[in-house]
Formats: C-alpha cells, sequence, structure tokens
C-alpha cells in the first residue's frame, strides 16, 4: 500500500474529524477514498472512553488515516480552536497509532 507525503494511506477508509470543543463530528470514505458521508456526532465523554469509543470505531471501521480540519483565519494564521484540533490529533496519532494529517477548512462550508 503506497502513502502520500503526509503518511496517509492511498487506499482504505480515512475518518474525517471536525473537532469542536463540545462535539467532534465524524465522516468517513471508502476505501478507494473516493467518496465520504457523514459518519456521526460524538460528545466527548474524557479520555479514557474517548479512547475505548474511537479504538473500537477504528477496528470496526477498519480505518487507515485521519483527516482532521483545521479552523484557520482569512489571512492563513490557526486559530485556537486549530491548536485545540492539533493537540487532539496528535493524542489520537499517539493514542491509535495512525497517521494524521491536518485540512485548512478556510474555504469550506
Amino acid at each position: 500500500m503506497s502513502e502520500g507525503d503526509d503518511g496517509i494511506p492511498k487506499q482504505g477508509r480515512l475518518l474525517g474529524i471536525d473537532h469542536g470543543r463540545v462535539r467532534i463530528g465524524l465522516a468517513i470514505t471508502d476505501p478507494a477514498q473516493k467518496f465520504s458521508s457523514p459518519l456521526t456526532t460524538r460528545q466527548s465523554q474524557g479520555v479514557e472512553q474517548d479512547r475505548i469509543w474511537f479504538r473500537k470505531l477504528v477496528k470496526e471501521e477498519q480505518i487507515a488515516g485521519v483527516v482532521i480540519g483545521l479552523a484557520v483565519h482569512g489571512d492563513g494564521r490557526e486559530s485556537r480552536q486549530s491548536e485545540e484540533a492539533r493537540r487532539f490529533g496528535e493524542w489520537f496519532r499517539t493514542e491509535l497509532n495512525l497517521p494524521v494529517t491536518y485540512f485548512d477548512e478556510r474555504y469550506t462550508s
């Protein structure tokens, strides 16, 4: 399986994460990474409960990598929310041993 420069495999399901302070929006791709679909919204329940829940999700859905959206200001500076999303991404990479990349959400709805 080949990987991109960011370590994300070019094949296999990706988990998309929209990290919010209260809720985490999740989407998932098909194995060919051509389409994505909303999956669920999760309210954080603490580190241990989240670890258990996300491990189960990763296993059941056969997740190969993670893409986390970053809330970036119009001039390109990262926001406080994007800093929190990066911390969550590092937690995800460490706890679940998956490649994580980030996506600038500046011009998305």
